[in-house]
């Protein structure tokens, strides 16, 4: 499954890093709950070391990151996303922005930075897609210092479970659809739960760990959340181009099939994981 969901994870960026921002903004699209918030969330139960060296692991178009610096005021901030084209997206959002980040295409489970040289570490929204978790948490570990932060914040459990449930109803018995359902899959054996976290966070060497889950239920129009979120982007990437008109029509028609009054009922379960290296 590792090279399989590396190579979806590289294909659904590299379709959507254009209009990505779009979806998932609240600085540069149109989104009212957007990974700024969510990296508010995050940043909320961290300190910030004296001169931070920060690094954004799958940092993607460099919303978080940028949301890194409103956060800290001061000290170096770094990102690092596995796709060469969200990274060239989060370059060009800098400029646009007049940040000066410097960013890295490289995958979490090889980091292309030297041992010891971040105190704080953050990701937003990616964790669950990691493939080999404690290798990632290993590797994030070689490149902090002793007393350095890291936080997660993740979808995790069962988060999105509603439209999990219908995209697996629509793919069943259909050969077009094997890859969807495949994908859809994957994500659910990639969703852990606090207790998974919990031990991974201590055979990477993290300690002082603070693991809690948040859940909500959203209320959302079903083409905002189809076509807006990294979820379905995930897992239509492997379904044939010339069948995704065609899927889209049906995942709708069965969404607003089961909404309310006040648009499709669906759980939003993160997860918020922290830990510490230590000094010795």
């Amino acid at each position: 499954m590792p090279d399989r969901v590396r190579e979806r994870v590289l294909e659904t960026y590299r379709l959507t890093a254009e209009t990505y921002d779009r979806g998932v903004s609240e600085r540069l699209g149109s989104s009212r709950w957007g990974i700024e918030s969510l990296t508010g969330m995050l940043l909320g139960e961290m300190r910030v070391p004296e001169n931070p060296v920060a690094l954004d692991i799958a940092c993607g178009t460099g919303l978080s990151t940028f949301s890194l610096i409103d956060y800290i005021v001061k000290g170096d901030v770094h990102g690092v996303d596995l796709s060469p084209e969200m990274v060239r997206k989060a370059v060009e959002n800098a400029d646009e922005l007049d940040f000066n980040i410097e960013f890295k295409e490289g995958d979490v489970e090889n980091l292309p930075y030297p041992d010891g040289l971040f105190n704080m570490a953050i990701s937003n929204m990616s964790f669950q897609f990691f493939p080999d978790k404690l290798r990632a948490l290993k590797e994030i570990h070689r490149v902090m210092t002793p007393g350095g932060r890291m936080g997660h914040l993740f979808g995790g459990g069962k988060h999105v479970e509603e439209l999990i449930s219908i995209c697996l109803d629509v793919s069943k018995g259909d050969p077009d659809l094997i890859g969807l359902r495949e994908a859809v899959e994957d994500v659910v054996r990639l969703h852990i739960d606090l207790e998974a976290v919990q031990r991974l966070l201590w055979e990477a060497g993290f300690r002082k760990p603070f693991v809690y889950g948040s859940h909500r239920v959203m209320n959302v129009k079903p083409e905002d959340f189809w076509f807006g979120n990294p979820y379905p982007a995930y897992w239509t990437s492997s379904v044939p181009a010339e069948n995704r008109a065609e899927l889209d029509s049906r995942i709708l028609s069965e969404m607003k099939e089961r909404s309310g009054p006040r648009g499709f009922k669906i759980t939003w379960y993160t997860i918020q994981a922290y830990g510490s290296k230590p000094t010795d």
